[in-house]
């Protein structure tokens, strides 16, 4: 606030939102709370619970009414074009996550706030013992690691699979992924594939959307598996010679579905994020066969079948879901609230999932850091709508069509950098061009 920026803090709407109200001087000034905060905190006060007062963020209002306000907004709100009304801001959380070293640098927050709702884990052992029950049913979190340890303890505990997954701020499950190739694969609209795009982008963990992105971008990891043993383990697994195996995938065409049709249904048990399963797969690179058999069978047993498909995709690498860079570059605008051009250029280059953030990527400072990056390539993409809808024809200039090598030549900081048409960096194949750097 003294620095005349809005002062943004996230919390849950439920719990969080109030606790963090409870614990603020209701005189440091305007208190102003996302629509969905607003009709919690509604909902204590009409049941007698006192909160500092809070003003409802609505349309209509001036940038001049959030000028050195605190406003309390929900996760999810942080990436999406709601927050660009409260620029120039800075944003902070309260979790208990902020007590991890790198977490505020991760999530690309100005500061941190050490404030957990969570009960820690000796917390949770005394009150099964205070409670002195004699069956404990134990969900959200690290439900199968609790219930292993309470069972040692001589506890009749057993995880209940509930509708609100895992309540880790750091994973995701694959099924989230999954149901957006699934929304991706069932439509031809691109209005509906870009929505899909876009409720994912601002849904989905961090962590887990840089690796989408990176999937849809032909980013994706290197195969670790051989497609051979796949159909070897899958024919074993599937109980079926190998011969009807290759018919199968003849008629099915595609061996991930193949694969994913013939192992037998299993209900989905694996809580792994899409982050997790990358890593994992990208770790399988120098095990022996049979860890990377025991492996790849228990992701199979512990899928759904929507799940394995997409699993399936990841391990063979023929990832082809119907969704153009143009398209991703679309989402990515509506949720981050930035311009298409400025999109396309931060996804442009060389960038590793692996090292890089998704909040380092789309918001942090990196056009500037890496003198190297080169500009989106200009594209010719087929038309998404009718010919008519583009205006009249005198409004537009045609022009050639040539084949050839297309490259970028940049020169930043004294320096010549070549860039290929795919966005590999091919410097070293010319070094006839450091011959004419100065001149350049």
């Amino acid at each position: 606030a003294s620095q005349n920026k809005v002062s943004i803090i996230t919390a849950y709407a439920l719990g969080k939102a109030q606790r963090l109200l409870s614990c603020l001087d209701g005189s440091i000034g305007s208190i102003y709370t996302h629509g969905a905060i607003e009709n919690t905190n509604e909902l204590f006060r009409s049941h007698g619970i006192n909160l500092p007062k809070t003003i409802r963020v609505e349309a209509g209002q001036s940038k001049k009414d959030y000028k050195g306000a605190l406003v309390l907004a929900t996760p999810s709100s942080i990436n999406t074009s709601w927050v660009n009304k409260f620029k120039p801001y800075s944003i902070a959380a309260a979790s208990g996550w902020m007590q991890i070293r790198g977490m505020k640098r991760r999530r690309a927050l100005d500061r941190g706030f050490v404030l957990s709702d969570h009960c820690d884990w000796n917390e949770l052992l005394q009150a099964v013992k205070a409670s002195k029950a004699e069956h404990v049913f134990v969900t959200h979190g690290y439900t199968e690691i609790f219930s292993k340890y309470l069972n040692e303890l001589g506890y009749n505990a057993k995880v209940v699979k509930t509708n609100f997954g895992d309540e880790s701020e750091e994973e995701g499950i694959m099924k989230q992924f999954a149901n957006l190739i699934r929304q991706l694969d069932e439509s031809n609209k691109t209005s509906v594939k870009t929505k899909a795009l876009v409720e994912y982008f601002n849904e989905a963990p961090s962590e887990d959307k840089i690796w989408a992105l990176a999937l849809f971008t032909h980013r994706r990891p290197k195969r670790q598996v051989k497609t051979s043993l796949l159909r070897t383990w899958a024919a074993e697994k599937a109980a079926i010679p190998d011969w009807l195996f290759e018919e199968s995938y003849h008629i099915v065409g595609d061996l991930a579905e193949t694969i994913a049709l013939l192992i037998p249904d299993a209900k989905s048990e694996n809580e792994v994020s899409l982050n997790e399963c990358i890593r994992e797969l990208i770790q399988l690179k120098d095990k022996e066969e049979a860890f990377k058999k025991k492996y790849v069978l228990n992701r199979w047993k512990g899928f759904s079948k929507l799940e394995r498909f997409v699993f399936n995709k990841l391990l063979t690498g023929g990832w082809r879901v119907g969704v153009s860079k143009n398209l991703c570059i679309a989402a990515l605008a509506q949720s981050s609230g930035k311009s298409k051009a400025e999109i396309s250029h931060r996804i442009t280059g060389q960038w590793d999932p692996s090292i890089q953030s998704y909040e380092e990527l789309i918001f942090g400072d990196t056009l500037n850091a890496d003198q190297s990056k080169p500009y989106p390539f200009y594209l010719a993409y087929a038309l998404e709508t009718e010919p008519e809808e583009l205006g009249d024809i005198n409004d537009w200039q045609a022009e050639w069509k040539w084949d050839g090598i297309r490259s970028q030549l940049i020169k930043r900081g004294n320096e010549i950098y070549i860039w290929s048409r795919g966005e590999d960096l091919i410097t070293e194949r010319f070094p006839e061009f450091q011959l004419i750097k100065e001149a350049l």
